[in-house]
């Protein structure tokens, strides 16, 4: 059995400044994500307490979790910046927007629900 929590992820991506509440909220977007791309039942994490939440499943969901999850962070929050330019302000667009990326999430849903069907 694999686990994920907002600890090992903040270690794994070497990232300072995100709250461990906010970390678990981007997880479960990437589960929720793969979950909606795959059609496929993932659970999200589990815990009464905020930044204490434990994520449980095998080693190629917890691989193709953190793998979206790190997509969502990249694209969602930390590309959402906005930038002003002598009174111009540009925010980037949503990660699911951009086809490429999309498409790469989706064959990572894909292959993700593949494994689990031929593996049992």
């Amino acid at each position: 059995m694999a686990t994920i929590t907002a600890t090992m992820w903040l270690a794994i991506m070497n990232l300072s400044g995100v709250t461990p509440t906010n970390v678990e909220y981007i997880i479960d977007q990437g589960i929720d994500i793969l979950s909606n791309l795959g059609q496929i039942d993932l659970p999200n994490m589990t815990g009464t307490t905020p930044g204490s939440k434990t994520w449980s499943g095998t080693q190629r969901q917890k691989g193709a979790i953190m793998e979206a999850s790190r997509i969502t962070y990249y694209g969602f929050y930390k590309g959402l910046d906005t930038v002003s330019i002598s009174g111009l302000s540009v925010t980037t667009a949503d990660v699911l927007a951009n086809p490429t990326i999309r498409a790469e999430l989706e064959k990572l849903a894909q292959n993700l629900k593949e494994m689990d069907v031929s593996v049992g």
